[in-house]
């Protein structure tokens, strides 16, 4: 503010010398991300078993134990999984880096049921709405506020709180940082 009072004194005519040259901006700290802890994981993951909503619990599933990113999990195919291989391929991703996520056994039971209850449509995505129709980012952190609301967690949380939650415990599970960096498909290690 004090940079562009400054050259609006000199524009203006007010003073013949900027005087906000040498005024830098103060460095704003970076927060640290939030993620969820043990207890609220299951009570997010418990909220939408027990309402008995299998493909509300598959997205959730999905985000904790995949880490990806919302409008990764939108752009999900139905040939993205490979259940032989228990492997989950994401592409198009942010930084450019298509990668498989090896599924674990809870994440893979829970997609197979989801998918056992899909409806047939004509779309290829994983998720679709009861319409049949591929489910929105925006309809994505409107479900993820809801449970999180549902299961009683009030700090400031989202959809990417999920993504910080997986890489947080798979890290705390001692994930050598090159795996963790590829899956969630970073460029850099930071």
């Amino acid at each position: 503010a004090l940079r562009k009072f400054a050259s609006f004194m000199v524009e203006t005519g007010y003073h013949h010398r900027d005087i906000g040259t040498g005024i830098r901006s103060p460095r704003v700290p970076r927060k640290e991300p939030a993620f969820l802890n043990q207890h609220e994981y299951k009570a997010l993951l418990f909220e939408a078993q027990r309402r008995n909503r299998p493909r509300d619990y598959a997205i959730l599933m999905t985000f904790l134990q995949t880490g990806v990113r919302e409008g990764e999990l939108v752009r999900l195919a139905v040939a993205d999984i490979d259940l032989d291989r228990r492997e989950m391929t994401v592409t198009d991703r942010k930084g450019g880096v298509d990668t498989s996520i090896t599924l674990s056994t809870p994440a893979m039971e829970v997609l197979l049921k989801s998918l056992s209850l899909r409806p047939h449509v004509d779309t290829d995505r994983l998720f679709v709405s009861k319409t049949g129709r591929p489910l929105t980012e925006r309809l994505i952190r409107y479900l993820v506020r809801y449970y999180m609301t549902k299961a009683g967690i009030w700090k400031q949380a989202s959809a990417h709180t999920l993504r910080h939650t997986f890489g947080a415990f798979k890290s705390a599970k001692n994930v050598d940082l090159k795996t963790l960096q590829y899956w969630m498909g970073h460029r850099r290690p930071e």
